[in-house]
């Protein structure tokens, strides 16, 4: 049995499934867990009843931990909400724990520790990539010291780019120079990631699924909105164009997975004017569909054979 940890409203779930039809397959989509899912577990037995029909958990060979959202049980009451979600969670983290010898895409710590971003840059650089000089800093002066050293700079959120869906409020990178940060109050209520602007040829999006390594060519200087963010803008008048890397910057990809215990990731690289592979950071459970639907890569269908592959192990 091949175990799907997500959300119901998972645009990737689909494209796989498509590939798992001769397979048994449970999914267990934490946003409906509290209506849907009755659970009974036991140091012998790890039992979930989904809409009626038991699914044994143990008997999993191989599980992809996609995107589940975090347990929501809207009574009404924050204090309740809160409490009934930090229950969910230390429940499913044990249970995750019992599950632990199973095959992972990924490994639920593995995820934890690759989204460490200014770790992923201190790896990357030991690897080989060429990095952006970076610092993450709430201080403004440091700040300010580094954009009058580098002239220009890209300011990143550290996690989350959704201030406010419902506001259609996002914080993609910005393009700034040494004035546009001096003008920037509150600095000091939340750290940022701030590195030297480099100028962009176009960018490339890597998903990597075992040894398995495709590249899609983004051509985001095409479009003003997408300049300085390729995420900001209209995704489908984006050229995409699938790409192969240079061996040797692959060979550095598979020694960053391995390194994180990484069955898959999405890695963002930019390429400069004269065809400089920068990094930019490693996303364990990045979105990929949208690139298989425009390109017709294979990524689901890989995604599937890994899990039929090594759950038959």
């Amino acid at each position: 049995m091949i175990l799907i940890i997500s959300n119901s409203r998972d645009k990737h779930i689909p494209l796989v499934l498509h590939h798992l039809a001769s397979e048994k397959v449970t999914c267990l989509f934490t946003d409906e867990i509290i209506d849907k899912t009755l659970f009974t577990l036991s140091p012998d037995q790890l039992i979930a009843n989904i809409e009626s029909e038991s699914a044994f958990l143990q008997s999993a060979s191989s599980i992809w931990y996609r995107k589940p959202k975090p347990i929501d049980a809207q009574t009404g009451e924050t204090n309740i909400d809160q409490f009934i979600a930090r229950e969910w969670q230390m429940f499913l983290r044990s249970l995750y724990v019992c599950l632990q010898k199973k095959f992972w895409v990924n490994p639920v710590p593995a995820n934890t520790f690759t989204n460490a971003k200014l770790h992923q840059i201190q790896i990357a650089k030991k690897i080989g990539f060429i990095v952006p000089e970076t610092i993450f800093t709430n201080d403004k002066q440091a700040a300010l010291n580094f954009a009058k050293k580098h002239q220009t700079i890209a300011l990143k959120v550290i996690d989350q780019v959704v201030v406010a869906a419902d506001e259609d409020r996002y914080m993609y990178t910005k393009k700034l120079s040494y004035d546009n940060l001096m003008a920037l109050d509150g600095f000091n209520l939340s750290p940022v990631i701030i590195q030297e602007y480099i100028p962009k040829k176009y960018e490339v999006r890597t998903t990597c699924i075992g040894e398995k390594i495709f590249s899609c060519r983004l051509d985001s200087q095409d479009n003003n909105d997408s300049k300085e963010d390729w995420r900001n803008g209209s995704i489908k008048s984006l050229k995409h164009t699938p790409i192969k890397l240079p061996d040797e910057l692959e060979n550095k990809i598979r020694k960053m997975l391995k390194y994180y215990n990484l069955q898959f990731a999405g890695i963002d690289f930019l390429v400069t004017p004269d065809n400089q592979h920068i990094f930019l950071e490693i996303n364990p459970n990045g979105q990929w569909a949208w690139i298989e639907i425009l390109t017709k890569i294979p990524i689901s269908k890989a995604i599937a054979d890994l899990l039929i592959k090594n759950g038959s192990h």
